[in-house]
């Protein structure tokens, strides 16, 4: 990698595995010993807040997606801010029965 100049910086090759068991990359957390990836996410209880705009959007960006691997995930509240750009809501405004 040297001669292409690629600057390799936190490399962990596979056979180095005795010590680590998880690994932190990308943003993810990569379980070496059954080589799977796995993100952390926080869940937020928002059971005495009003559901906003704002608060589907900071809920929707809590999670740290650099190469989309929880776009499944993040896709729902995506789609519900869409449809509140449609309705024309505002950002304060609390968010009933919509159809998804």
């Amino acid at each position: 990698m040297s001669s292409g100049n690629f600057n390799l910086r936190g490399w962990k090759p596979i056979q180095d595995t005795s010590t680590h068991k998880s690994v932190p990359v990308v943003g993810l957390v990569w379980h070496t010993d059954s080589d799977m990836l796995s993100c952390k996410v926080k869940i937020t209880n928002i059971s005495e807040k009003p559901i906003t705009r704002r608060l589907v959007l900071a809920l929707a960006h809590q999670v740290f997606n650099p190469i989309g691997f929880t776009a499944p995930v993040t896709l729902i509240p995506k789609l519900i801010l869409q449809e509140t750009w449609n309705l024309k809501l505002g950002w304060d405004d609390t968010l009933f029965q919509m159809t998804y």
